[in-house]
């Protein structure tokens, strides 16, 4: 039992690594990576069964930040866990209870989102504030 929910990490890490990976292209502007994000699901690769991701996809968020910089989580349902991209890193993440919205940490990284609007912690502190989900405007930010 211990080797399969091993097993089941190591591809989930995979998977998510391999999509955060295409993510980030240089080549692409923000806006060409948010489209493609969005309206292509991505598939889970064979051996990752419908308990650990729904369907065969994940979730890829994109948040922009009020000081211009980004950052990209990405769920995959049903799992427990995310891959946070920031700091020029992925970082395996596990889903934590919480009253509402969602929560996701690893000791060091904790993403915290409620809506569409998210923050980032390193140890405890803010690194990322203020970010909103692609497609939703800025808090405090006149469109």
């Amino acid at each position: 039992m211990f080797q399969d929910a091993k097993i089941s990490r190591i591809a989930t890490l995979f998977l998510v690594t391999g999509l955060l990976g295409g993510v980030g292209c240089a080549s692409e502007t923000a806006e060409e990576q948010v489209e493609t994000a969005t309206e292509m699901p991505a598939e889970a690769p064979d051996g990752m069964g419908e308990m650990s991701a729904p369907h065969g996809q994940v979730s890829v968020l994109m948040y922009q930040c009020a000081d211009e910089q980004q950052f990209t989580l990405t769920v995959a349902p049903g799992v427990g866990q995310a891959a946070l991209r920031v700091e020029a890193g992925v970082f395996q993440l596990e889903q934590q209870e919480v009253a509402s919205g969602m929560e996701f940490s690893d000791g060091t990284y904790t993403f915290r989102g409620q809506g569409p609007e998210a923050l980032v912690e390193r140890d405890g502190e803010p690194i990322l504030t203020d970010c909103v989900a692609a497609g939703h405007p800025q808090a405090g930010v006149e469109e």
